[in-house]
């Protein structure tokens, strides 16, 4: 009796991993969970805080898909994992490790299956797939709201950047400065994975 619960539990929890591991790997669009393993593991490599974070929001997004009703092309993609992935990348690039701004982490993790379900809503009309946009719009929403709510942010500040001069953009047009400033964080975000 025990031991075949033991190994039911076992069993699961090997399909869940790789999964969870298989969702990773669509990074660069493969479905294999060695892959996604190693990927993840090389997060390490950059910045624990990338892995940490990269780590958490993704087993939050792995869990939303598996034990709440999503469509079925949602989870076998692994959109809601590798969109998870891609948030805590770009969160632990762009903010401090502060407690105020883990709790904005947390609110955005917890926020993003449900943003990628709504964008896969509305986009299937036209049989299209929000692919890694439910992570963009999240991220850059909490960017929008960095100011008001006094996030610490970890890259230096645009303006110092001696290609933002090259633009010719004055410095007073603030919706292309912060256009600006979501290039560049996306960007680096991308950039630390490879």
């Amino acid at each position: 009796g025990g031991s075949l619960t033991m190994n039911t539990w076992i069993a699961n929890l090997k399909s869940h991993l790789k999964d969870y591991f298989e969702g990773i790997s669509q990074a660069l669009f493969f479905r294999n969970a060695y892959f996604g393993f190693c990927l993840l593991l090389m997060s390490v490599l950059f910045k624990y805080e990338i892995f940490a974070f990269g780590l958490i929001a993704s087993l939050i997004g792995y869990i939303y898909s598996s034990f709440y009703r999503t469509p079925k092309i949602i989870k076998q993609s692994g959109l809601m994992t590798i969109n998870g992935f891609f948030y805590g990348i770009a969160f632990a690039t762009l903010f401090q490790m502060t407690a105020s701004n883990f709790f904005c982490f947390v609110v955005g993790a917890i926020a993003l299956p449900l943003v990628t379900k709504a964008l896969f809503e509305v986009l299937q009309h036209w049989k299209l797939s929000p692919l890694i946009f439910p992570y963009i719009l999240t991220i850059w929403i909490i960017w929008l709201c960095a100011a008001g709510l006094n996030m610490q942010l970890n890259i230096p500040i645009f303006e110092s950047d001696p290609a933002f001069f090259a633009l010719k953009i004055p410095i007073h047009s603030s919706v292309m400065l912060i256009c600006l400033k979501l290039v560049r964080s996306i960007t680096l975000s991308i950039s630390q994975i490879f």
